[in-house]
């Protein structure tokens, strides 16, 4: 007691994880759990292309084949940036969640392209939208990005920190996700 005061020890109000409080880790695992969104969305876009596009023949089912391949467009370059630490100030980035031995793989010159050619054709209104079918993107181009994809997310999984891992629910190697 010191000048007629009482110091008293406040509890904490949250229980920490490695120095974070128990709130800030729930929007955390939330953000996470967006991460996971996206590549199961990758997973089921890319799985139904695979399935639909061979068998569309009439030009009112194109629509459908296009929304597929616009969806898998833009869940793979949401992920790439997540991947890559790119983006805006305000995307998340996989190092946020990943130790410290995590490095993306490598931005290669083929999939600098393939990311591009998104923007061009999918994520951005420009003039420089093609109406040429062998500039888009197209089912080779989206399995070498399914690919690599995926690679990432295995890397990230084997980096991801061990207390968020009951929020993550991928399965490396398989690419299957979901809740339980």
């Amino acid at each position: 007691m010191r000048s007629g005061l009482l110091l008293v020890q406040a509890k904490p109000r949250y229980r920490p994880v490695l120095g974070f409080p128990k709130a800030f880790m729930g929007i955390i695992e939330t953000q996470l759990k967006h991460v996971g969104y996206e590549l199961d969305m990758l997973v089921y876009t890319f799985d139904k292309l695979l399935l639909v596009e061979p068998l569309v023949t009439r030009s009112f089912q194109a629509g459908q084949v296009n929304a597929l391949i616009e969806a898998f467009c833009i869940h793979a370059r949401n992920l790439d940036e997540f991947f890559q630490c790119s983006g805006q100030g305000n995307t998340l980035k996989a190092a946020t969640f990943a130790d410290s031995r995590y490095k993306p793989r490598p931005n290669d010159k083929e999939r600098k392209n393939l990311i591009s050619r998104i923007n061009k054709q999918i994520s951005h209104l420009t003039e420089q939208r093609t109406s040429e079918a062998e500039e888009k993107i197209g089912s080779a181009d989206r399995a070498k990005l399914y690919s690599i994809l995926i690679a990432e997310a295995d890397n990230f999984t084997r980096h991801l920190q061990p207390h968020l891992r009951p929020a993550w629910k991928y399965v490396p190697g398989t690419a299957a996700f979901g809740d339980e």
